[in-house]
C-alpha cells in the first residue's frame, strides 16, 4: 500500500480517491473482503496529511453503519481487526468522538457485542487517556461498564480489563461513582458461585489504587 509512503499533501489527495472505492465495499457480505477493507481503512486513517475532519465526515458515518454490528462481534478475526481499526481512527479524531458513538452499546442485549465495545473503549482510553471525555460521557461510561459487568453470563478478562482501565484512567473523577462500584462488587462477593466471587476479588485489585486516592 503506497499512500503512507507519499508526502502528506499527495497522500491526502490519493486517500480521498481510495476512500470513495473503499466505502463502496463496506456493505460486502464477504468476510475476507471485510477484513481487507478494515486494514486499508486503518492504513488510510494513519497516513500523515489525512485530516480528522475528512475522517469524521467522509468515513465515520458509513464505517459505523456497516461494521459496528452483532455479526462482526461473532467473527474473531474481523472482531480483532475492527477493534484495531477503530482505535487507529480514534488516534486521529479523538477518543471522545469514537467513545460517544459506541458508549450506549455497553448496554446492548448481545453479550459478545458488549465485549467488543468495551475492549475498544479499553484500548482507546489506554492509548489516549480521558482528557477530552466530558462529564456526560463519563457518566455514560460508568453506567455502561457497571451494566456490562452485572449482566455478564460468562466471566471474561475483557470485562475486568475494560472496567479497570476506565476507572484508572478517569482516576479522581471516579470518586462520585465509587458507592455504585463498591455496591456492585460487594453484591458479587456474596454470590454463591466461586467464579463470580473470584472475579469480584480480581476487580477489587484493579480498582484499589483509585479507591485509595479517592
Amino acid at each position: 500500500f503506497l499512500i503512507p509512503l507519499m508526502d502528506a499533501e499527495y497522500a491526502f489527495h490519493y486517500t480521498k480517491e481510495v476512500v470513495v472505492i473503499l466505502i463502496r465495499e463496506f456493505p460486502s457480505p464477504d468476510e475476507e473482503m471485510k477484513k481487507i477493507v478494515l486494514k486499508v481503512v486503518k492504513q488510510c486513517c494513519s497516513t500523515d496529511g489525512v485530516e480528522p475532519s475528512f475522517i469524521k465526515t467522509d468515513i465515520l458515518p458509513e464505517f459505523f453503519r456497516h461494521f459496528w454490528n452483532h455479526r462482526m462481534a461473532l467473527d474473531r478475526r474481523n472482531y480483532r481487526q475492527l477493534v484495531e481499526t477503530t482505535v487507529e481512527i480514534a488516534s486521529k479524531v479523538g477518543a471522545s468522538t469514537i467513545i460517544n458513538r459506541i458508549v450506549d452499546d455497553l448496554k446492548d442485549e448481545n453479550e459478545n457485542y458488549r465485549k467488543m465495545v468495551l475492549e475498544t473503549i479499553d484500548n482507546v482510553m489506554q492509548s489516549m487517556g480521558a482528557s477530552d471525555i466530558d462529564q456526560k460521557l463519563e457518566e455514560q461510561l460508568i453506567d455502561g461498564i457497571l451494566y456490562s459487568f452485572q449482566e455478564q453470563t460468562v466471566e471474561d478478562e475483557v470485562l475486568l480489563n475494560g472496567f479497570g482501565t476506565v476507572v484508572n484512567t478517569l482516576s479522581l473523577r471516579t470518586k462520585p461513582y465509587l458507592p455504585q462500584i463498591c455496591g456492585t462488587i460487594l453484591w458479587r462477593l456474596n454470590n454463591k458461585s466461586v467464579k463470580v466471587r473470584q472475579q469480584a476479588a480480581d476487580l477489587i485489585s484493579r480498582v484499589a489504587p483509585v479507591m485509595k486516592v479517592c
